[in-house]
């Protein structure tokens, strides 16, 4: 028996709804913050929650002297940095407004920041909103916010202010749960109606042609069903990857930054290259993606040498190199652009009475080329080219330390095995080379000894910004199970100051500092402003103890500016520069970002 095909009218109804639920399915590539899960948690949230910052020396704190019986204090462990700590509050947060007070005692000098906002909640390790509405916040009886704010964690509102040591700051406000408005898929959830369009009728195309697909089967042959169950199988497969889109933007197993989503419609232009930019910001945030790319390296684990577009590992030596080092891209002539950007540079700071230095960290590849396998052809010296011209012809001075690190590399390692920053022992070389230039124009600096250090060794690798050793960034980014123990083999020489100088830190977007001050009375009384790459981490350890103040600005993996934004030096912190007034300013870059220079002057 034959059944009758369903009516059309049945089949478009089956086709909207599975168009909607297609296109609820896919909420993740046309809004941001997990929106099914924000708006859910959002009605059922009872937290409110504020936090009180004291921005100074390490102990700088707070006191609570009076608070709301529904208020509960805490003093978490991850809120305690060398420039302060600060206090979690939270507080019952209901359908109807709650009136809380809150009274406390600054504990030094410092600078006050009181940030209300919703409770902490992730999914998949990626933060989504909590909505929490304030009103009626006053700072000792003083209106700071009358009207209605809403907020979630990652989008607090703050208010900062000075305080002396002994103050006693009474702080009042109103807050609730939010009540869900129109106005939140815009600014809280970014709905993209133009790409909600696509999707949707991309969604009803394939669902009316899946439906339309299987009101033709016979149903009652078994060759039917089993056409029905793979095409089910097919599509589930096929939308899969599409089901959750996670919002990191950092991929930390490959150590690089993912590639963000770039809409079609920006600015009132038409975006021409929104095909490949989609493909790239889906490759980086479909679901599933961490799996593969384990697989993946199980597979290539069978081979002597492993290798993928980000680094290449040879597992019987434990080097390891990344692409930087081992595909560098040959540019057309550049020398007398890349001169003439750095002249204008020169200029800038020659006319505000700033002494400039460039400074450039060889490559891995330049001291242990021998070390890479070998059907791996990598040039002599990255950039060699242009590092030769600028030193010849450049009006200021090119250090580049790479002789003595291939003489240093005798005596220990100067850069890690398995990760592509210089070893402390290679920083200090540097930091030598990069001093004794300093000294042709300012005598009165001094170089610090390795007398003035505790030495000692350890196997693990410590090159980074957050200081911490583990096995090397190079190695997570092939994404490896192999055990420490057998990866890391060898031992690196550190570095710890006798009188550790504490830095204070900012990393917030668009700025990424550390800022040092040598308050010993013998030391040079000069400024400087270090501008560079993540080589700069391990200078650190030295180039504090030879300066009055020593200005660090990190130009890459900086949040909200991208890698070749990062080098705009001008356009970013000029006013920086101006207000710090540095007697020094050092640029120091690793060979691989000579091309980069070229941007250091644009808008």
């Amino acid at each position: 028996m034959k059944l009758k095909y369903t009516s059309k009218k049945k089949r478009y109804t089956l086709t909207i709804l599975l168009s909607i639920v297609l296109t609820l399915l896919l909420a993740p590539i046309y809004t941001n913050n997990h929106i099914s899960g924000s708006i859910l948690e959002t009605r059922l949230n009872n937290v409110a929650r504020i936090d009180i910052f004291n921005a100074g020396t390490a102990h700088n704190r707070i006191e609570i002297l009076e608070t709301n019986p529904h208020i509960f204090v805490q003093y978490p462990n991850w809120c305690r940095y060398n420039n302060g700590q600060c206090t979690m509050l939270e507080a019952m947060a209901h359908y109807k407004w709650n009136a809380y007070t809150v009274k406390f005692k600054i504990i030094h000098d410092g600078l006050i920041t009181i940030g209300f906002r919703g409770p902490d909640k992730a999914f998949k390790n990626a933060r989504f909103p909590i909505i929490v509405d304030y009103k009626n916040i006053l700072l000792n009886n003083n209106v700071i916010s009358s009207s209605s704010v809403k907020t979630w964690h990652d989008a607090p509102y703050n208010y900062s202010f000075q305080a002396k040591n002994g103050d006693i700051i009474s702080v009042s406000f109103k807050t609730r749960r939010h009540h869900l408005r129109l106005s939140d898929f815009l600014d809280i959830y970014q709905l993209n109606f133009h790409l909600l369009f696509c999707i949707f009728i991309i969604s009803f195309l394939i669902s009316y042609k899946l439906v339309q697909y299987i009101s033709r089967f016979k149903i009652t042959e078994k060759t039917s069903v089993a056409d029905i169950i793979f095409i089910c199988i097919f599509f589930i497969l096929l939308v899969f990857p599409m089901t959750y889109i996670h919002k990191d933007a950092w991929l930390s197993d490959e150590n690089r930054g993912a590639n963000q989503y770039i809409p079609l419609f920006a600015n009132h232009h038409f975006n021409l290259q929104y095909g490949p930019q989609l493909e790239s910001w889906f490759n980086d945030h479909f679901n599933g993606r961490r799996q593969l790319m384990r697989l993946n390296t199980r597979i290539q684990k069978m081979n002597r040498v492993i290798s993928n577009k980000l680094a290449i590992f040879d597992t019987h030596t434990n080097w390891i190199f990344n692409k930087s080092q081992t595909n560098q891209i040959v540019f057309p002539d550049y020398n007398q652009p890349l001169l003439d950007s750095l002249e204008n540079f020169h200029q800038f700071l020659s006319k505000n009475g700033i002494s400039f230095y460039l400074f450039i960290v060889p490559s891995k590849t330049d001291v242990y080329a021998k070390y890479v396998p070998g059907y791996k052809k990598i040039p002599p010296i990255q950039n060699e080219e242009q590092i030769n011209f600028l030193q010849k012809n450049a009006s200021f001075p090119v250090i580049f330390p790479l002789d003595e690190l291939i003489k240093g590399a005798d005596k220990d390692f100067v850069f890690f095995k398995t990760e592509h920053h210089w070893t402390e022992w290679g920083a200090y070389i540097g930091y030598k080379s990069l001093v004794e230039e300093i000294q042709k124009d300012f005598n009165i600096v001094s170089l610090t000894s390795e007398n003035d250090y505790t030495i000692f060794y350890d196997n693990r690798v410590r090159g980074d910004w957050d200081r911490q050793f583990g096995k090397g960034q190079t190695f997570q980014i092939m994404n490896l199970p192999y055990s420490a123990k057998k990866l890391l083999d060898t031992t690196y020489k550190y570095y710890t100051p006798k009188k550790e100088i504490y830095p204070q830190i900012t990393d917030i977007p668009h700025y990424k500092t550390k800022i040092f001050n040598n308050t010993e009375k013998n030391i040079a009384p000069l400024k400087v402003f270090l501008a560079g790459t993540s080589m700069n981490e391990n200078l650190l350890q030295f180039l504090p103890y030879s300066f009055r103040e020593v200005l660090y600005y990190r130009l890459n993996n900086v949040q909200n500016i991208s890698y070749q934004d990062g080098f705009k030096i001008k356009a970013h912190y000029e006013n920086d520069i101006l207000k710090h007034k540095p007697d020094i300013f050092i640029l120091s870059i690793n060979s691989e970002n000579i091309p980069e220079l070229l941007n250091l002057m644009k808008d």
